[in-house]
């Protein structure tokens, strides 16, 4: 909770207070660069990604050469995204080359089985039946629905390091302290509460 609470006050700070507070034009500072690279580095990177890790891990661990590079790439990656759009992907795989090399699984990273891969199937397919009934002369591009698709789930740190924070790190360590009937819920307030912060 602490960790949470630590980011509420940084992405309010972030988001509007002090730009806020130096006059600058809000709507402006919320879709710059400057803004951008600040929330990769300061919130998908700190207490979503580093925090965690240190947290699970251990220090001891984290400074092995070999972690603190990986962990450093997948940093540095997140940091970019407003300048190369592709570059989180980086984050995604030095995230799975941890997981084989270090055993992620206390942030919630279990072993794909068949029963998920056919569950990652079936929420695709899913999430293509709007389009698919969409009737009009919007025509249905697979090419750019799999580019899109695949933007949202590898180049996205929401989709990546935001996920892992609130449903890996966040959720194991309250299951084990409230039970997993008032886990979810909480999970859900925390994450609206987050969600409502975003001037966009």
């Amino acid at each position: 909770m602490g960790v949470w609470l630590a980011f509420i006050i940084v992405v309010v700070l972030l988001n509007g207070t002090i730009p806020f507070a130096l006059g600058n034009d809000m709507r402006a500072w919320s879709f710059s660069t400057a803004k951008g690279l600040l929330f990769g580095l300061l919130i998908f990177g700190g207490p979503f990604l580093v925090v965690p890790l240190i947290l699970t891990k251990g220090w001891r661990t984290v400074r092995q050469p070999i972690f603190l590079l990986a962990l450093a790439i997948a940093l540095s990656a997140i940091t970019l995204l407003p300048i190369v759009r592709a570059a989180p992907v980086l984050a995604v795989v030095m995230i799975a080359f941890l997981h084989w090399r270090f055993d992620l699984s206390d942030l919630n990273i279990p072993a794909l089985n068949k029963g998920d891969w056919f569950a990652i199937l079936a929420v695709g397919l899913l999430s293509a039946v709007p389009a698919l009934l969409q009737g009009g002369t919007q025509m249905f591009s697979f090419g750019d629905a799999l580019l899109a698709a695949l933007d949202r789930m590898f180049a996205n740190p929401s989709s990546t390091v935001e996920n892992l924070f609130y449903f890996g790190f966040l959720t194991e360590r309250l299951a084990s302290k409230l039970g997993k009937w008032l886990t979810p819920p909480l999970i859900g307030l925390m994450y609206t509460g987050h969600e409502l912060s975003n001037p966009e």
